[in-house]
């Protein structure tokens, strides 16, 4: 062994010191390495790192009914007071695999509080500690769950127990996941569907001045919150709803000088309700107990008064016991032979508690008159949605079904149109469809 000289004793000295103090930054940096590869696997399903998917609470649906239970902007899913009530958050995974799934909750109570999680045919129960209030909140990790295949997936949440006034409050729903890019899901508050449409061609850009559709919604799709428009155009619509409130058929119009002065009195209905709560639309609304499976034949029709020379847009269901048809609503249109374009039917999910769940109609027959006199049966028409069928909501479909065309709405599922689609029915003509239909008639019979 060859020891340092007294010369060298002080230099020696200092080389050991120096080598300590690099062991010790080796060290260090283990351990930090070491700390910062716990906080990866704190936040990783499977060593992976991950991000995660943030599902607003207000989004939800509740369950039988939202009674008992309030859905707020700002706080989420709120109030949680009837133990009836599940929840249900939808999303769409566009990638399989494993994710944990956090919630983000309050709990008012003094002790700790109990939820149950569904996803897929895993149950969780989740234990939820004292916040100090409904307005502070705290993360519970459900879990790890497994996306076994691309699709739309529903998160089902149910009251265990509570010991506060209110079940506990969920602010968001998170998917945690390496993929959590591929996870889509509604963001906004407004929880219908997207309204959907179709289009009829080759009318879209020709003034029709009259038109016939039988309209249908089959029994299995009688849902509420289902509004249908038989006949639409830029001004005027016709067609049936099941609300809350009750099933009733309607006409509405646009508020617009020189084309929609309403005309009350010409209605062969006397059991009507006026909603003028947008200042841009009015609707005549007629309680009318339709039954699903059972089509209604709607005309939206413009006529001349021949007293007083004035044009207007006439609105008239079929009557199939009485073999006859009988006006909704006479709207004038003022003394201008005014006409309009792009003629369609739709779908208006008009209830937010429904928008998971799919709505559906037919539409048959579709005829129109030209401005010319023509008479056009319409086999084509374009399918289209809003805004909200493009970024929010892509559950919809069209298509044709025993010679009709079809529409639906909602219910979380693939789409099954894409935007612009032409579909193509073949013509035929109902018995109670001639050229009387479209003309004027006696009121007072």
């Amino acid at each position: 062994m060859i020891l340092p000289s007294d010369r060298n004793i002080g230099q020696f000295k200092r080389d050991v010191q120096i080598s300590a103090r690099s062991l010790n930054g080796i060290l260090m940096i283990r351990y930090l390495l070491t700390v910062f590869c716990a906080f990866l696997l704190s936040n990783s399903v499977y060593g992976q790192q991950v991000f995660c998917a943030k599902i607003p609470g207000y989004t939800g649906y509740a369950i039988p009914n939202e009674s008992g239970i309030k859905f707020d902007e700002i706080m989420g899913c709120t109030e949680w007071s009837n133990e009836d009530i599940t929840l249900q958050y939808n999303v769409r995974i566009e990638s399989k695999g494993d994710m944990s799934i956090r919630l983000m909750l309050s709990n008012d109570g003094p002790t700790p509080a109990f939820l149950s999680l569904k996803f897929g045919d895993k149950v969780r129960e989740l234990k939820v500690p004292p916040t100090g209030g409904n307005t502070k909140y705290t993360i519970v990790d459900a879990g790890v769950f497994t996306a076994d295949y691309p699709g739309f997936y529903s998160i089902w949440i149910k009251p265990v127990s509570k010991t506060g006034t209110y079940y506990p409050g969920i602010m968001n729903v998170q998917l945690c996941t390496p993929f959590a890019d591929k996870i889509t899901f509604p963001t906004v508050p407004e929880r219908n569907a997207s309204t959907v449409n179709l289009t009829y061609l080759p009318m879209t850009n020709e003034k029709i001045q009259s038109m016939y559709v039988s309209t249908n919604v089959p029994n299995s799709y009688d849902y509420q919150g289902t509004r249908v428009s038989a006949i639409s155009n830029e001004v005027y619509r016709v067609g049936m709803a099941n609300e809350v409130s009750g099933r009733y058929i309607y006409m509405s119009w646009k508020n617009i000088a020189g084309y929609s002065k309403p005309n009350f009195k010409f209605s062969q209905f006397k059991n009507f309700q006026i909603d003028s709560s947008n200042e841009k639309i009015t609707r005549l609304i007629i309680p009318y107990n339709w039954s699903p499976d059972q089509p209604l034949s709607f005309s939206l029709i413009q006529t001349k008064d021949s007293c007083t020379q004035e044009y207007n847009w006439e609105a008239r269901i079929y009557n199939e016991r009485k073999k006859r048809w009988h006006t909704i609503c006479i709207v004038n249109g003022g003394n201008t032979h005014q006409l309009v374009k792009n003629w369609y039917s739709a779908i208006i999910n008009s209830d937010p508690n429904t928008g998971n769940v799919e709505h559906k109609a037919l539409f048959s027959n579709p005829i129109a008159i030209s401005s010319d006199g023509r008479k056009v049966k319409l086999s084509q028409a374009r399918f289209g949605h809003d805004l909200k069928g493009k970024t929010e909501r892509c559950d919809y479909g069209a298509g044709i079904e025993n010679d009709s065309f079809w529409l639906s709405t909602g219910g979380f599922s693939f789409p099954q149109a894409t935007y612009g689609r032409i579909y193509e029915i073949k013509s035929r003509t109902d018995s109670h469809l001639d050229d009387k239909m479209f003309a004027s008639y006696d009121l007072t019979k």
